[in-house]
């Protein structure tokens, strides 16, 4: 059994630094990133799909226009993203972007079904690879310089992305 099932839904520290990471419903955080970037993915591919097979939309036009959006990310370098609702409109173009850039290529490749899917996935994971390097070097800079770090009192252990201290490493292989 999952001793801190929140975790599962943010997994950002539950401090004032993270707050602009995650929104509330009846007080439970869910992370911005996870929740609203993962369903708009789905989106995109549903969306670029329609367009690719019903309207018979180019492949090759949505392939750049999912980059586009994708771009987004780049928000993330800058101080915009601090702001919650550019943030949200960050992850909804993220997501839009991926999904379409997954389906586009999906429908560009000359290759049998199961070769696509397995490239398709491919890129998905290693598309995906830069985004979480980035973000786990934030959060470690930003529990790495915070005062409360392995303070089990105010930062579950669970959440934080600090060092752990050599002290604590010792402790921990008796």
């Amino acid at each position: 059994m999952v001793k801190n099932w929140k975790i599962a839904l943010s997994h950002h520290p539950p401090c004032e630094k993270f707050s602009n990471h995650t929104f509330k419903i009846f007080k439970v955080d869910f992370c911005i990133g996870c929740f609203i970037g993962i369903p708009f993915t789905v989106i995109g591919l549903i969306l670029g799909n329609l367009l690719i097979g019903t309207l018979d939309f180019s492949a090759n036009y949505l392939l750049i226009i999912g980059c586009g959006l994708v771009l987004a990310q780049f928000l993330s370098l800058t101080r915009l993203t601090e702001n919650k609702i550019i943030k949200m409109i960050q992850k909804f173009s993220i997501g839009i972007g991926a999904g379409v850039i997954l389906i586009s290529t999906y429908h560009l490749i000359q290759a049998p079904q199961y070769l696509r899917v397995l490239i398709v996935i491919a890129i998905l994971f290693i598309g995906n690879l830069p985004i979480q390097y980035l973000h786990v070097k934030k959060s470690k800079q930003v529990c790495n310089e915070c005062e409360d770090k392995w303070n089990k009192e105010i930062c579950p252990v669970d959440y934080c992305y600090a060092d752990i201290p050599k002290k604590q490493k010792i402790d921990n292989e008796d």
